[in-house]
């Protein structure tokens, strides 16, 4: 999985349920500690250290690297900061670093970032109006605009808009360039009806790769809204339970998506354990 993440990395449980982790440093992060304890001022040091800590998927560790970042006067460490605080389901702390980045001026990105944590807290309007800047700041990279449309629609779903839904497809055609993000795609053409849900859920079940479970997701969380949209409750919960079950990468923005619709807690708990840390000086 190095291309994702490091063969030995923390789980879910230590990332998202407070337990504790056992994942010892690699060698990355055995030299960029020592480079910190020679040169403890650099910044950029500590936005290296926490992305070797990403690596190995020791999120929470991560953010404490990055919050040093920052209080070195190292300003990428909010995006990267509110990136962990997002995959640990912190997120109102998320929405906080995001509201910093965009102080510092307009950029697609960062639109997106907060749009998905505006998803996550069930702000769907403040979601849509995040993507709706996205768009107008970068609608001609339809590569990710495949990403936003596909965030988009489910806002929809959530939210009971059919109306923007009918309007986000228009920006959609089967034809356009979508890069690597055929997931997307895939869960896009169920909503726009070019695909049904069978042939949706068999591209899901069949996908293969070491990817594979990332590439599920996507799919079956799409499928899950569709069923919700369509009134099946009972289906739209037996695709979170079935996305959920395949947790290589539970770190996935579906996946997390998926864990925050079907165990609320989850997240309120995170934000808790993330109070107790800030209180001790996280920040």
């Amino acid at each position: 999985m190095k291309r994702y993440f490091d063969d030995i990395c923390a789980s879910k449980e230590s990332q998202l349920y407070g337990a504790e982790s056992s994942v010892e440093d690699n060698e990355e992060v055995k030299e960029l500690r020592r480079a910190i304890a020679s040169d403890p001022e650099n910044g950029g040091l500590y936005i290296k250290l926490g992305d070797a800590l990403s690596y190995q998927l020791r999120y929470i560790e991560a953010i404490s690297a990055y919050s040093a970042a920052i209080r070195k006067n190292n300003m990428n460490g909010y995006q990267k900061r509110g990136i962990r605080y997002l995959t640990t389901l912190q997120l109102s702390r998320a929405s906080e670093d995001f509201k910093v980045c965009a102080s510092f001026g307009p950029r697609a990105e960062i639109e997106l970032l907060s749009g998905l944590t505006a998803y996550m807290q069930r702000r769907y309007e403040t979601a849509k109006a995040h993507f709706d800047r996205w768009i107008s700041l970068a609608g001609d990279d339809t590569e990710e605009l495949t990403a936003v449309i596909y965030w988009y629609i489910l806002c929809c779903v959530k939210s009971g808009d059919a109306n923007g839904m009918k309007e986000i497809l228009k920006r959609y055609s089967p034809d356009m360039y979508i890069g690597h993000h055929t997931a997307y795609q895939c869960g896009i053409d169920l909503f726009s009806g070019t695909i049904g849900l069978e042939e949706a859920m068999c591209r899901a079940r069949t996908a293969d790769g070491e990817d594979r479970d990332l590439e599920f997701s996507m799919i079956a969380y799409a499928a899950a809204n569709y069923e919700y949209w369509h009134g099946n409750t009972a289906g739209y919960m037996a695709l979170l339970d079935e996305i959920l079950l395949r947790d290589t990468f539970w770190a996935g923005v579906a996946s997390l998506a998926a864990l925050n619709d079907r165990y609320p807690e989850v997240a309120q708990n995170a934000e808790r354990r993330g109070e107790a840390v800030m209180t001790e000086g996280e920040e």
